[in-house]
């Protein structure tokens, strides 16, 4: 997932989170102040109930024991105006006055209102207590160390339930806007952070392949200081690398010379000490040597033409099928000198545009590696095919193969697999044929036959 889309997420996501524990603070916030409001009017109405009927019994010296029915509907008519209904009963538990309108509701337990709400006033305690969306408050009335009756007052929430409704929509359509504010804010953040992050990815990945390309980013947080850090590294690389192409060149400029005065002494003594066993050995080692040194440094001189853009190239309309047959041929020679046999499997008439002298040498030093490599007895295949858009060689070998780890790692300067230290070469060649190929717009690359042994595959556009 890109950086850009998980940071919206992110702060999509933390906005839903945060918004949603507001949202709960908020509606419990209000039912909590609405309850306790409830509460604190139903216990003051309570407590005027309670006041007004020992009133009534004191000034009407009432010698009864209890409220009877005229006592509790007086007083119910008197004390309508408070926010509860008023329910009064006498110690019987039976209803004297007030409305049972409570008692419809189409999930009202007579048990449970008896329970939790007569029975504990009838003994004396004061309850308050919640069902089906309505607070009750119940208490006895208690006068001279009797008890007259029970007063209960309930108060139906039906209001709190509709305020609350219209705050969850409020938050609703409040929180919907707030998250698409939160996501277009998002978008924008994220990419004013993805895009130089990305520039620096692509840097990064350019420094990788030697492309010192500066980085622009101008800004003055960490990003910037980031950018400048790279283009300071980028510019130190450069120099260090221009610094050892600029040696390498200068170094196989000056042994150029020596080499082939060397390579020509060598080719005069062995002309003048024919016959002669231990010099003529002598002379053929040195003979190899100095060849192998001169073939290097050749191909360092190619490198570092090819590193400052001196090589030519000379593309033309080449016909692939007749360049390998043709190299074939060149090359059964020397696999017949290491007792390998070449297999080709050519299809006719594939045309790239290409330079001739080039492909030769990529196709040689291939074929040339896999002869090298391969025990005798066994066989090289050269295959070339075509698709839609692209011709395809392949060449196969039984010899010891590459190491998974090494198979990119080969196509480096100088680089040198375990499994073929101590053979002789120069260790450029791989990279001089992926430069060449890559100058072609093709791709070169290897793989672990099945059997053992490597497939080196050439990927070129057709003409």
């Amino acid at each position: 997932m890109k950086f850009s889309t998980r940071l919206v997420l992110y702060y999509s996501l933390t906005s839903v989170v945060v918004l949603l524990i507001v949202g709960i603070f908020v509606l419990k916030s209000i039912e909590s102040y609405w309850i306790n409001t409830v509460e604190q009017q139903l216990i003051q109405q309570n407590s005027t109930v309670q006041e007004y009927i020992k009133q009534v019994f004191l000034f009407e010296k009432n010698s009864k024991k209890e409220l009877n029915e005229q006592n509790a509907k007086m007083t119910a008519a008197n004390l309508s105006s408070g926010i509860g209904q008023l329910l009064i009963y006498n110690n019987d538990l039976q209803l004297l006055s007030g409305l049972v309108d409570v008692f419809e509701h189409p999930d009202f337990n007579m048990g449970e209102y008896e329970k939790n709400v007569l029975i504990p006033a009838q003994k004396g305690e004061t309850v308050n207590y919640i069902q089906n969306n309505i607070y009750y408050i119940s208490s006895p009335v208690e006068m001279n160390g009797r008890t007259l009756g029970i007063v209960v007052i309930n108060y139906k929430l039906d209001l709190l339930n509709l305020v609350l409704n219209k705050v969850v929509l409020f938050l609703c359509v409040g929180a919907g806007i707030f998250c698409m504010i939160i996501v277009v804010l998002s978008v924008f953040i994220s990419r004013r952070l993805a895009v130089p992050i990305k520039k620096l990815v692509t840097t990064t990945e350019k420094y990788a392949k030697r492309d010192f390309e500066m980085l622009s980013i101008e800004r003055n947080d960490e990003l910037g200081q980031l950018s400048r850090s790279i283009n300071d590294m980028g510019m130190q690389l450069k120099e260090h690398i221009d610094r050892q192409k600029q040696f390498v060149s200068n170094v196989s400029h000056e042994l150029r010379t020596p080499l082939a005065a060397i390579k020509g002494y060598t080719e005069y003594l062995a002309d003048e000490v024919i016959g002669e066993p231990g010099l003529d050995k002598v002379i053929y080692h040195l003979n190899n040597e100095t060849s192998r040194l001169t073939n290097m440094v050749n191909d360092l001189l190619q490198m570092s033409r090819m590193d400052s853009f001196k090589e030519k190239f000379t593309f033309e309309k080449v016909n692939l099928s007749f360049l390998i047959d043709e190299i074939a041929d060149r090359m059964k020679e020397r696999a017949a000198g290491h007792q390998i046999e070449l297999v080709c499997k050519i299809f006719p008439n594939i045309y790239i545009n290409g330079d001739k002298d080039k492909l030769i040498q990529v196709m040689v030093n291939l074929l040339d590696n896999s002869i090298k490599y391969s025990p005798t007895g066994t066989s090289v295949i050269i295959q070339l095919t075509a698709d839609d858009t692209n011709a395809i060689i392949t060449i196969t070998d039984e010899g010891i193969g590459i190491p998974e780890e090494d198979l990119e790692k080969v196509f480096d300067r100088f680089y040198r697999s375990q499994n073929i230290k101590g053979a002789a070469g120069s260790g450029l060649g791989l990279s001089i044929s992926r430069e060449i190929i890559e100058k072609h717009n093709g791709r070169i690359f290897l793989d672990t036959a099945e059997k053992g042994g490597t497939i080196a595959t050439l990927i070129l556009h057709l003409a």
